[in-house]
């Protein structure tokens, strides 16, 4: 009774410990991020230009609703106009409302789209921009652009719609460079928090706390945690698949896989490894169901693109258009890596350099899921410990389909694709803590080996 009470004692403190440091790797990334990281290009950081602005237009174009940007009761908002004249007949506007006003940026060039010769960015009040709109100036409400290409009507088609769903939700409540990074920061801390709940469940609280320490210094999770981008969130739905699955609940972990590929197409690089666990379990009914789900899950939160496509044709065509972009190399630019030094961490990708942030997976935890393999595969096929043949199932699978990706034509992968990975490997490195807290385990994998040995010599002498 004694040894129950001081079990549940270190379980206890050891939960506390984790939601400890899911609290201090949100603050700390949050310090990140307020401290410097938005001073750069207008609050943009790296690639996540693409997907907020993206998601600023869907807001606009899918559902005809605009932001809510405000600074001091002015409004942000981006004006195109056709021409000089025009510009000048739009500042007239501007001082003849009365109102004041600020310009923020008047140099675009490369944002100008069909038609539209000046753009500039200003914070002022709705009134002065009704005035603008009778002058003839294309009033945009929102945080300003960026000058990138296109960046007025970019939708960001070549990937599905489900991140930037919930960036626009953010963006009807504010519509500013924190607002938008809040829930990528609050899937870092889940991601710590799900890695400890999935190897607590496989390897015990020893190994959930070395998975929680593992993410917590695993920089490349820390990085995308900063970004608007796509990845954490990809990373999220990937191993909170992984617990469902852990759990038994097949069907809740093929739901989870189609929101996991509603944010990036990779995210169903796992549905291997669902149906590998499913028939692992002889739960063979269960197949047509874990593969329809997470397509019908994408189908639906496709629908709104659909419906401004004009159609299911014209969605598949986008879709397939979509297929050939993954699989095609990017042109020159950020360092990109192969299969291996994805694995390995080579070449970081930069997301900023001042203050710095790169994302770079750790040099030893993603190789450590080698060793780690060849010991813990033949305990689970022998039943001794359930699910990890789940957990290496989820991480293979995830890992070679980036392999299939690069060898399909794709020869520039990023560093920070690793990030949907990086946390699996970070649950299967609490095997490590297993092993050596259990060494008989270890003696007894390298004797299945050697039993193995035994019988296919035994084989060969028979034959």
């Amino acid at each position: 009774m004694f040894g129950m009470g001081r079990l549940r004692g270190w379980a206890f403190y050891s939960r506390v410990a984790v939601l400890a440091l899911a609290i201090v790797f949100f603050i700390l990334n949050f310090s990140v991020v307020c401290g410097g990281l938005l001073d750069q290009n207008m609050g943009y950081v790296s690639d996540d230009v693409w997907y907020v602005c993206s998601a600023r237009n869907m807001l606009r174009e899918f559902w005809g609703l605009q932001p809510h940007a405000f600074k001091n009761g002015e409004a942000y908002a981006t004006i195109l106009v056709r021409d000089l004249e025009g510009y000048d007949r739009v500042l007239e506007a501007l001082k003849a409302s009365g109102e004041p006003y600020e310009v923020l940026k008047d140099d675009y060039e490369k944002a100008l789209m069909g038609g539209w010769g000046k753009a500039f960015a200003v914070l002022a009040s709705e009134e002065a921009l009704h005035r603008v709109e009778e002058a003839g100036g294309k009033v945009y409400i929102g945080y300003p652009y960026p000058d990138s290409p296109g960046i007025m009507s970019y939708l960001n088609l070549e990937h599905p719609p489900l991140v930037k769903y919930v960036l626009a939700l953010t963006m009807l409540v504010d519509d500013r460079p924190l607002a938008w990074r809040i829930p990528s920061l609050l899937l870092g801390s889940a991601i710590l928090i799900l890695a400890y709940l999935a190897a607590r469940k496989l390897f015990g609280e020893l190994g959930g706390l070395a998975a929680a320490a593992f993410i917590f210094t695993e920089q490349t999770v820390r990085a995308m945690s900063m970004v608007a981008m796509l990845d954490i969130y990809l990373s999220f739905f990937t191993l909170l698949a992984l617990c469902f699955a852990l759990e038994g609940r097949g069907l809740a972990s093929a739901l989870t896989i189609g929101l996991a590929g509603s944010v990036k197409l990779p995210g169903f690089f796992t549905l291997l490894g669902l149906l590998t666990s499913l028939a692992g379990r002889r739960r063979l009914k269960l197949l047509p169901l874990a593969v329809g789900i997470p397509v019908l899950v994408y189908f639906a939160l496709s629908l709104p693109v659909i419906q401004y496509l004009g159609g299911f044709k014209a969605w598949v065509e986008e879709l397939l258009g979509a297929l050939r972009w993954h699989v095609t190399p990017r042109p020159g630019g950020p360092p990109a890596t192969d299969p291996l030094g994805l694995l390995l961490g080579f070449n970081a990708f930069p997301l900023s350099f001042s203050p710095p942030v790169a994302a770079a997976p750790n040099f030893l935890l993603n190789p450590m899921v080698i060793p780690l393999t060849f010991l813990l595969a033949p305990l689970a096929l022998k039943g001794v410990l359930r699910g990890v043949g789940t957990a290496l199932a989820w991480f293979w699978s995830t890992y070679l389909g980036y392999v299939a990706v690069y060898l399909a034509g794709n020869t520039t992968l990023y560093s920070f694709y690793a990030v949907q990975f990086t946390p699996l490997a970070a649950v299967l490195g609490g095997g490590l803590i297993y092993l050596i807290n259990n060494p008989e385990k270890f003696f007894e994998a390298v004797k299945i080996y050697g039993e193995a040995l035994r019988l296919r010599r035994r084989v060969q002498v028979g034959g």
